[in-house]
């Protein structure tokens, strides 16, 4: 189907948002409505091939993929699409805290947002080791000349002081797969117009303020990795990469069922759980032939056991990150799960008992999408949390470097007012004794001014 382009005018602010995963390709375009949430005008989805636990290995396979998913979110908005927000994930990214300084000559300085943007700015300059850049660098807290206490991010602007100091978390990425992703896009026919971790995108989608203050951890199952971030008082305070996630849940089914991946991942889209109960030993699940071979019975209980095994298993590599991120007391607003993988029945129940009791819900990413619409509806799976976080993010981004400008109220001009019965004649005579008055006022003036100079 071929796109039909429709006429945006420049009010219009269109965001584009590309989730590059393990298994799909997700495109969606949005813009926002009155209501200030975000109407999807169109959305293109495709299996994704190319790329391996996150990281893009095929650049032509994978910008293949792009392009068709993009081409679908085209022709159902059409809207052509040429600028995209893409997220970037992968087991190669790392988290790291550090201390930046700021001197200000100025003693009795007041500290400004473009002092923060600077000293954050000097950051992304940091030599790391050979293959790694910064992407994002997140302020965690800051000291003025020298003070006791640390002051949070939103309270620095404002402040008196000359010497800033700066916690901050820096986030790296694979130098090679930071260029294949921007290869793939461009590969595709698209510019790049930011790369945003996409762990802090599905955060967006799914996480309210009140829940990032609480202190809550965002576990992200796709289908190579499991991204998980914690936020406090806000900020995010710890990421990590798990290099276990839903390709190995169907692997494991297909050993132990000896069938194809295609029919194990069917197997765990509509039978998965995590809890098996009696029932379920009763339950016969058939499995359809391959090719000459004889269909396939397993129970429901077989099946449960398999899955849930493993999923302990990424549980429990979750916990212990939590430990290690020293926030396991300050999971006020307790965990939430989201990414295909959050999809398996029971699976935030099993969460619960592996974690000791951290409360666990599902999130889905229509929070901030208009309401009513298809696409919302087609949108209310956790899958979808990347991309939507993606375009949420793009409005902030453009908000911030691109604003669009409003255009100054013009004030209507005041028209003469005309004097009832008033002869036409005697209003041009006035009008000429005006003109000549101004023209001997302007006369002496200057005559006036040569003479003082």
């Amino acid at each position: 189907m071929e796109s039909q382009e429709v006429k945006f005018t420049e009010k219009d602010r269109i965001v584009v948002g590309i989730d590059i995963g393990t298994t799909k390709v997700v495109c969606l375009i949005g813009k926002k409505n009155s209501k200030g949430d975000i109407e999807i005008l169109g959305k293109g989805k495709t299996t994704s091939i190319g790329v391996l636990r996150g990281d893009v290995i095929n650049v032509d396979k994978t910008a293949n993929s792009i392009k068709e998913a993009v081409e679908q979110a085209e022709a159902q908005s059409g809207y052509k699409v040429k600028e995209v927000f893409v997220g970037i994930a992968g087991f190669n990214i790392h988290t790291e805290m550090n201390k930046a300084y700021l001197e200000i000559p100025d003693e009795n300085h007041i500290i400004s947002k473009e002092d923060i943007d600077k000293l954050v700015e000097e950051q992304y300059n940091l030599k790391l080791e050979p293959g790694q850049r910064i992407i994002d660098v997140i302020p965690q807290s800051f000291k003025v000349d020298g003070m006791s206490q640390d002051l949070a991010p939103d309270l620095i602007v404002g402040v008196r002081g000359k010497k800033i100091e700066c916690n901050y978390k820096y986030i790296t990425a694979d130098v090679n797969n930071i260029r294949n992703i921007q290869q793939s896009v461009m590969n595709a026919g698209y510019k790049v117009k930011d790369l945003i971790l996409q762990p802090i995108c599905s955060a967006e989608a799914v996480i309210d303020k009140s829940e990032k203050d609480a202190g809550i951890c965002l576990v992200d199952i796709g289908g190579g990795t499991t991204d998980v971030a914690i936020y406090h008082k806000g900020l995010i305070r710890y990421t990590s990469v798990i290099q276990l996630a839903g390709n190995i849940i169907t692997k494991d089914i297909e050993e132990a069922c000896r069938i194809v991946e295609k029919q194990a991942n069917a197997l765990k889209e509509q039978y998965g759980d995590c809890i098996t109960t009696k029932q379920q030993e009763l339950e016969i699940i058939c499995i359809p032939s391959f090719r000459k071979q004889e269909a396939k019975e397993i129970t429901k209980a077989t099946l449960t056991r398999v899955i849930s095994y493993r999923v302990k298993d990424i549980l429990e590599q979750v916990l212990y990150d939590i430990k290690q991120s020293g926030y396991e007391k300050n999971l006020i607003a307790g965990i939430v799960l989201t990414g295909g993988g959050a999809k398996i029945t029971n699976i935030s129940q099993l969460t619960e008992y592996v974690t000791d009791g951290i409360s666990t819900r599902i999130g889905m990413p229509t929070d901030y999408l208009a309401k009513g619409s298809q696409f919302t509806k087609e949108l209310e799976h956790p899958m979808y949390a990347t991309v939507v976080g993606l375009l949420i993010k793009g409005f902030e981004w453009y908000e911030e470097h691109e604003p669009i400008k409003q255009e100054p109220i013009a004030t209507p001009k005041e028209e003469p007012k005309e004097i009832p019965n008033e002869k036409p004649e005697k209003r041009k005579k006035e009008s000429e004794k005006t003109g000549f008055g101004e023209k001997i006022k302007n006369l002496l003036s200057g005559i006036i001014t040569d003479g003082i100079e």
